[in-house]
């Protein structure tokens, strides 16, 4: 029997992008506690098309007027020949994201969201082919 205060999910997906099947499976428990939330999740990602898994384990945790939460992404599969480049072997990047979303408790139209998304290794692509690629935001929100 799963407690009141306890949520179990799954996860499901799938996408083709730049000519990569990709499919992901995950589960989760989010413990639901008298003034804040925490969870965990575990994902595997799949490249079908170019036979690439990366294992996903994150956390969170959840106030009324924030939301944090941490991934860290291992990649399970090594050095391979690339389907679509030409004498270019490829293997999954290694890497974590942090994000941090909050609002002002008085006034809650008032908020902000910040991001850090990080990669390691040589022609890692998130946009383009980088080395040791980051990212990262920021965004303001009033009404």
């Amino acid at each position: 029997m799963i407690p009141k205060n306890m949520l179990a999910f799954g996860q499901v997906g799938a996408r083709y992008i730049d000519s990569r099947f990709t499919a992901n499976l995950g589960a989760g428990q989010r413990f639901f506690l008298p003034e804040n939330m925490l969870g965990y999740n575990v994902f595997i990602d799949q490249d079908f098309s170019g036979d690439n898994t990366r294992l996903g384990i994150g956390g969170e945790y959840w106030r009324d007027y924030f939301k944090s939460s941490v991934n860290g992404y291992f990649r399970m599969s090594g050095w391979h020949e690339s389907y679509n480049k030409k004498d270019y072997d490829e293997r999954p990047a290694n890497g974590f994201d942090i994000r941090f979303n909050g609002y002002l408790p008085s006034y809650p139209a008032l908020g902000a969201k910040l991001m850090y998304e990080q990669y390691y290794g040589d022609n890692v692509a998130l946009f383009n082919s980088d080395k040791l690629p980051v990212e990262s935001w920021r965004g303001d929100r009033w009404c």
